[in-house]
């Protein structure tokens, strides 16, 4: 039972990790490499690439950063 619930929470973390990954890499018009690229640090890296994406890959004018 108790790994049936715990399973059930990694899918969950999982899935939606895929979901805000591709969200966030196509809310931008971007060159197809650099969606692929931000797509498997996303992917591959759950938190740390979230971080990392809207730290060096988002294109946040600094009016939209303080506001």
């Amino acid at each position: 039972m108790l790994a049936e619930t715990v399973i059930i929470i990694i899918v969950g973390i999982l899935l939606i990790n895929v979901i805000g990954a591709i969200l966030t890499v196509f809310s931008e018009k971007r060159d197809i490499a650099t969606i692929w690229a931000w797509l498997l640090v996303l992917l591959l890296l759950p938190v740390l690439g979230f971080v990392i994406f809207y730290f060096a890959g988002s294109r946040i004018s600094n009016k939209k950063f303080f506001d």
